[in-house]
């Protein structure tokens, strides 16, 4: 008989993308229950008796404190740690609990118990080079942190410059030339039709280098983003791309702790 095993459908893009990479790898082999357990943990526990459970830190909930505390030793729980804890009594907790943790690289050395780490990843499913025609337009994607951004002001509307400026991803950036979030999906169009793109993080580099877009080099702090267009200061994205799939990871460190 198969195992069962009960994925938390959470919201957040990296717990979105590692569970289409569990799913795509167990479906055979196992009977996946998959959806959001908010509120319906327990009993979803108490009817389908799941072997694996597999749960996002980033919504931890006095239920999944509950459900640790009480069965934590009945069943194989995985706790997904993708952004930075405060809270050291909870961190004890974690450490304390026999569960078995995956967390950012930032972070993993916070758990004693940590069977595997990540850092940046990209799906090959949806980043991929769609030979589109290009056009002329630079695409930024802009913080989280809107202080960061305050470096694309000086070239966009009304301080123009020679490209045609498009800024994505951040709502409370103020500016006519802010379209707003993408989803995966239509991010990948972006870096498949635009020109260029300006990332201020950093941290699209994989799915930039997949789509095969030019990616401006913002490591110099002493010149001007201006300068940097005017100067065409791209960097040379040269990363092993297949090294860095979430299916990648999901296979190469997630199941060999699922039997089947």
């Amino acid at each position: 008989m198969k195992k069962k095993i009960l994925i938390h459908d959470a919201a957040n893009y990296t717990s979105k993308n590692i569970n289409k990479a569990l799913i795509g790898s167990l479906h055979k082999s196992h009977n996946i229950i998959f959806h959001s357990v908010h509120g319906s943990l327990f009993d979803i526990y108490q009817k389908e008796k799941p072997e694996y459970i597999l749960l996002s830190a980033s919504e931890y909930t006095q239920e999944f404190q509950d459900f640790l505390t009480d069965h934590s030793n009945d069943t194989n729980i995985f706790l997904f740690i993708d952004m930075k804890f405060d809270n050291q009594q909870l961190m004890e907790f974690w450490n304390s609990r026999p569960i078995k943790i995956v967390a950012n690289k930032l972070y993993e050395s916070q758990y004693s118990n940590c069977i595997a780490s990540y850092g940046n990843m990209y799906s090959e499913e949806i980043f991929n080079n769609k030979r589109l025609k290009r056009n002329s337009k630079i695409a930024v994607m802009l913080s989280s942190d809107n202080s960061k951004n305050d470096i694309v002001k000086e070239i966009i509307y009304p301080n123009n410059i020679e490209h045609k400026i498009i800024a994505f991803n951040n709502p409370d950036f103020k500016s006519y030339v802010n379209l707003g979030i993408l989803n995966g999906p239509d991010l990948s169009i972006v870096l498949n039709t635009f020109d260029s793109i300006i990332d201020i993080d950093q941290q699209l580099y994989l799915e930039a280098q997949a789509c095969d877009i030019k990616y401006y080099d913002l490591d110099n702090n002493n010149i001007s983003l201006k300068d940097v267009i005017s100067e065409k200061r791209f960097k040379k994205l040269d990363n092993n791309l297949e090294e860095h799939t979430y299916t990648k990871f999901v296979n190469k460190h997630i199941l060999q702790h699922i039997r089947t």
